[in-house]
């Protein structure tokens, strides 16, 4: 992934859940995922067999490897790094934590239940703020301490678009938190992502794998495919074979969709041996790093 890695000015996090029943079991996938022009290109995911959301040490345990792994690049020295993630993850423990241990900051979607506080007003619960908010408008609070239990500051940002139901209300570190909503927006890219996994392509819902280590085994060639479907997408679009959408247009066909139908298109007329050389090609930067001998 260094080709895209590398031209990205900030490297967004998107986390997210998505869950399924099947044969009498609950399967749970917990997700961290980079985006990339509407899409989300998956890093690292654990899968558990219970119902219900997720927890703040589950929450590490994805985003640790993920971020970690992307600070060991020496070629993404001084890129900084977004976690983006919704209500279900609106907590500013976790926005202290990246912080502090990483450096890396984040704009999380917060509940109208929780409740806000500076230096010198008293504290007041966000739903009280929402109903004094005009639709179509938005209000920038600063230094705010979120819940009740936190002494980690930050910048909130409430917005109520005029074509939705309801208000949306961002906790952001950036120092600038009108930026908050189009960095917020980036994170709906991991939920195609997800449907892909399901349903869409790969069809993970039809299987009769219930099990949560085989499902996490299983989504490693998965992910694979995935990132070089993207990947092909993306290729195609700056070669022009694809029409790159208008600056705020939304793509017709999207790149992971674009690279798959290049791909599947390019292995049905390839030839056994062609096959081969291009299996080999893929994987031999992976033999050459873990000095395996290659495959003939």
């Amino acid at each position: 992934m260094r080709p895209l890695l590398s031209k990205l000015p900030k490297i967004v996090l998107c986390m997210d859940r998505t869950d399924w029943g099947k044969l009498g079991k609950h399967i749970n996938i917990l997700s961290v995922a980079i985006y990339f022009k509407g899409r989300a290109i998956p890093l690292f995911w654990i899968v558990f067999g219970n119902k219900g959301n997720s927890s703040f040490e589950q929450w590490k345990q994805v985003l640790t490897p993920a971020i970690e792994g992307l600070q060991q690049m020496e070629w993404l020295y001084g890129v900084p790094i977004h976690v983006v993630a919704d209500r279900e993850f609106a907590s500013p423990k976790l926005a202290d934590w990246l912080k502090n241990t990483y450096g890396a900051g984040s704009t999380l979607r917060m509940k109208a239940s929780m409740y806000l506080k500076d230096g010198g007003m008293p504290e007041t619960q966000i739903a009280t703020l929402l109903q004094k908010l005009p639709k179509g408008s938005r209000r920038v609070l600063h230094d705010q301490i979120v819940t009740r239990n936190s002494t980690f500051k930050m910048n909130v940002v409430l917005i109520w678009g005029k074509g939705y139901e309801e208000a949306m209300v961002l906790a952001t570190t950036l120092a600038k938190p009108y930026k908050a909503e189009i960095l917020y927006g980036q994170r709906f890219g991991i939920e195609p992502m997800h449907k892909d996994w399901k349903t869409n392509a790969f069809e993970l819902e039809k299987t009769r794998v219930t099990a949560p280590k085989r499902i996490e085994t299983l989504l490693i060639p998965i992910a694979f495919a995935y990132i070089l479907c993207v990947l092909e997408g993306g290729k195609k679009e700056e070669t022009g074979d694809v029409r790159t959408p208008p600056k705020g247009k939304k793509r017709m066909v999207g790149l992971f969709l674009s690279g798959l139908r290049a791909i599947s298109t390019q292995l049905i007329r390839a030839s056994i041996g062609q096959f081969r050389r291009f299996i080999r090609t893929l994987l031999k930067p992976f033999f050459k790093a873990w000095k395996i001998p290659a495959f003939s």
